[in-house]
């Protein structure tokens, strides 16, 4: 008898190790450099040199690179800031118990916090706090029992294995080289000031024998315009880049997982075609970490016994990975901040930079909880008459629940967070204004998915608002959006209006109540889609389609197009309430809560009126009774205690 054995790649982490390290130093200011006299923007990054291994510990080399703007000492007229970079090498040594001389470990620091602030005006003083995470994994050759042969009579049965299994495991370097040209109304660059450049938005595809890469480069400069006039101009965007690595032997419906550290670049001046310096040339790389795994049922032996004989059994406990679930979210985070500059205001944000701090990652039942922190550093022009540069610094805490199914004690998960986009509104937080009575009416904000779509196709075919918009669409094809009670309603009250309606749900199943999913599954103008998610619009002058994708990140992923004619969100609403919660009671998604029957509030002489009190109804007709009760209300109020 013989046993027939099939060979695995299988990866293991045997040793992993963390450690925290305060990197200070100080440094002088270049003879080339104007003297300093406030900080303003600072930047930094890890770069890993070298990495090796000996008996349970390994050592890691590498450089901290920092990048400081400052206002500069005495200077109000031309350029007021200067730009100083620098570098501070380390050695650091994490001991890792069980380790051998010479085996491969992974190694990623993560810069948590760096603080640059003036000595004098010609030295710096520098501290980081840097976080190494080092890995050892083991990749191992498991032989698993497929069959048996042989002319003893043993019979035996097969169980099937879900098993994600390695096939690769590499790095390499993405290039971004871009050339982006400064518009015709700025000036000529006489001198590069200060720069920053940095990708967002990453996007990782596994394709055949290739990762595609596609995302945008966030450029940020400030600059000495070539004129009569020395003069500080400055400029932002962000150009789109796509293109691939080589992977030889991946494709398509494999598993990645990727990890990425973005190198250091430069951003260079570079004459048009006209021999005029308006170019600026960004050049980086994006170091990519990738494990690509093969996602397959292993039909193996799981029970022998023997028709005349006796078999002796023996056995050895192997693990294997299995891919649970595969999500993506975003999370939108919000918080206020004042300017420290005494008797001046804020003329104009210049430049907003933000770092993201993954602080806890917790695997449950519905998902993996993770709570960090956005910390941001936010450049502005001041109101006073020379127009001095200021800066405010400040934290936003964030919690977000990334819902994934299928999660279990146990369960390895891997989050990639980046941030998308960072937007700065200024507001006037100084003048108070005295009233007896106040009647607020906020509104509440619908959701969307967050598709650029949305935007370009507002009015043209989007809406939130099947009541408000279902007519322009009778007897024509359209979509709604949610899962919900309010998708379900909103695809009821279409189906009595449009030929036909098209309901798309992320999930195998209808959160909406028995009655409406029977409503909406027993509805001959309704067909729903379940495990789809939209990921596009296209139209020439308006909606004309969407794009869907089918049990996406699967192995099984459709993607198609879909004509439609109106495309209808019914993901919720969020009540604009976050700024009166702690004066006021809402409910658990922020709509305030009032007397039944009327707009009062716990607070005697604030009344609340339309959408942010009413989480059911939403329409105009409504707000505006609603609005009309409040006023009334609010001047019976004020004659109740002789304010009138």
């Amino acid at each position: 008898m013989e046993l027939q054995k099939r060979s695995l790649h299988m990866e293991t982490p045997r040793l992993h190790a963390s450690k925290q390290v305060v990197l200070e130093d100080n440094v002088i200011i270049p003879d080339t450099n104007k003297d300093a006299d406030k900080l303003l923007l600072d930047r930094g990054k890890i770069t890993i040199e070298e990495v090796s291994s000996f008996e349970d510990a390994v050592t890691v080399k590498g450089k901290l690179h920092f990048k400081a703007l400052y206002l500069t000492e005495g200077n109000r007229d031309g350029i007021p800031v200067s730009q100083m970079e620098g570098s501070i090498p380390f050695e650091e040594k994490l001991q890792m118990e069980g380790l051998r001389a010479g085996e491969h470990v992974h190694v990623k620091a993560v810069l948590e916090e760096l603080g640059i602030s003036l000595i004098n005006s010609r030295k710096l003083s520098v501290r980081a706090i840097m976080v190494f995470h080092a890995v050892r994994e083991e990749v191992m050759e498991e032989d698993i029992p497929v069959a048996l042969s042989g002319d003893e009579q043993v019979e035996y049965r097969r169980r099937s294995v879900e098993m994600a299994t390695l096939a690769m495991k590499n790095q390499d370097i993405f290039p971004i080289k871009e050339e982006i040209e400064i518009p015709g109304s700025f000036p000529n660059i006489r001198s590069m000031v200060y720069w920053d450049a940095e990708p967002v938005n990453l996007d990782f595809r596994i394709l055949d024998d290739k990762i595609a890469v596609q995302g945008e480069l966030k450029v940020f400069c400030m600059y000495a315009g070539d004129g009569e006039k020395e003069e500080l101009y400055h400029y932002e965007t962000a150009v789109p880049f796509s293109g691939s690595v080589e992977c030889p032997g991946c494709r398509e419906g494999m598993i990645p997982v990727i990890e990425y550290e973005v190198e250091n670049g430069e951003l260079s001046i570079r004459p048009d075609y006209d021999g005029e310096e308006r170019i600026l040339f960004a050049d980086l790389g994006i170091r990519i970490f990738y494990c690509i795994y093969e996602e397959e049922n292993v039909e193996m032996i799981g029970d022998v016994y023997g028709v005349s004989n006796e078999v002796e059994e023996s056995s050895k406990p192997i693990t294997f990975r299995r891919l649970l679930a595969r999500a993506n979210g975003k999370c939108k985070v919000s918080g206020h901040f004042k300017a420290g500059q005494e008797g001046a205001g804020i003329y104009r944000v210049i430049h907003t930079t933000g770092d993201l701090i993954l602080d806890e990652q917790e695997e449950t039942e519905n998902g993996i909880r993770l709570s960090g922190q956005i910390k941001l550093r936010i450049l502005y022009e001041d109101s006073n008459e020379d127009k001095r540069f200021g800066v405010i610094r400040g934290e936003v805490p964030f919690e977000y629940l990334l819902e994934a199914e299928g999660m279990m004690p146990g369960t390895i998960s891997f989050v990639q967070p980046q941030m998308e986009q960072i937007a700065v509104s200024v507001i006037d937080t100084d003048e108070v204004i005295e009233a007896e009575t106040v009647i607020i009416s906020t509104g509440a904000t619908a959701k969307y998915l967050g598709l650029e779509d949305e935007q370009k196709y507002a009015g043209m075919g989007v809406s939130a608002c099947a009541t408000c918009d279902g007519f322009f669409y009778r007897k024509k094809t359209v979509a709604v959006v949610g899962g919900g009670d309010t998708a379900c309603e909103e695809a009821v009250y279409l189906a009595g209006l449009a030929k036909q309606v098209y309901l798309i749900v992320r999930k195998p199943f209808l959160r909406a109540s028995k009655i409406m999913q029977a409503r909406v599954m027993n509805h001959p103008n309704i067909k729903v889609l379940f495990e789809h998610n939209a990921v596009g619009l296209y139209g020439e002058n308006g909606v004309e389609g969407v794009h869907l994708v089918k049990r996406q990140g699967e192995c099984n992923e459709e993607r198609y197009d879909l004509p439609i004619d109106g495309f209808f969100l019914a993901i919720g609403h969020k009540p604009n309430s976050d700024i009166f919660k702690d004066y006021l009671d809402t409910d658990e998604v922020g709509y305030i809560i009032t007397e039944a029957g009327t707009p009062r509030t716990k607070v005697p002489g604030v009344f609340a009126a339309g959408d942010v009190a009413d989480p059911h109804y939403r329409q105009a007709i409504t707000a505006a009774g609603s609005g009309c009760k409040a006023a009334i209300e609010a001047e019976r109020y004020l004659s109740a205690n002789d304010l009138l």
